[in-house]
């Protein structure tokens, strides 16, 4: 079923990645996207997206874990910008109000921002 617990390293909570610089390191938590993932859930069990739209979001999520559990952080920062693009469209299209799309995409750019920095 696709709504599951969003995939994490069975053996630790956390990933470590490097921002950059040899000398730091720091853990990175997917607990923000597993909230996102909840939110997707949400939206499609009220309706307001269609099963197959919350398993396209919700993919892209995952994948974004699957990334940070394995270090690569700006493949993470690509597939949280690919879910912010998608919500984007799906306000467009009518399938999320203006509201709806804007609490994913707030959510997404704090998960991009933390990541970020």
């Amino acid at each position: 079923m696709p709504w599951g617990p969003a995939p994490t390293a069975p053996h630790r909570a956390a990933s470590t990645v490097c921002d950059g610089s040899a000398e730091h390191s720091r853990p990175i938590r997917a607990q923000a996207i597993q909230g996102m993932i909840e939110d997707v859930r949400a939206l499609v069990v009220s309706g307001a997206l269609t099963p197959l739209q919350g398993v396209v979001l919700n993919l892209t999520l995952r994948f974004a874990v699957v990334a940070l559990n394995a270090g690569t952080l700006q493949v993470a920062l690509n597939f949280l910008q690919a879910f912010d693009n998608t919500v984007d469209l799906y306000v467009v299209a009518g399938a999320l109000s203006p509201a709806e799309g804007q609490l994913l995409i707030d959510r997404a750019e704090d998960v991009i921002g933390f990541l970020g920095n």
